[in-house]
């Protein structure tokens, strides 16, 4: 997984009182990722794909901002 240094690095940021494990982060961001592709397709809607994608990117930065 290509942003596998980047959860990382972000891991070890949030110090020892905040674990994260980025390695199964990294898997559920790829789950959401293809998930939401392929809800898109199906039903055929690109909004749905969007809103997936920033409800991730809210995920990460809450779980993620010390």
């Amino acid at each position: 997984l290509e942003f596998q240094p980047h959860l990382d690095a972000a891991a070890k940021r949030l110090g020892p009182d905040r674990h994260v494990d980025p390695k199964m982060l990294a898997r559920y961001i790829v789950a959401v990722i293809e998930g939401s592709i392929m809800l898109g397709r199906t039903g055929r809607n690109r909004q749905e794909v969007a809103s997936n994608f920033e409800s991730l990117k809210g995920y990460l930065k809450h779980i993620l901002d010390a």
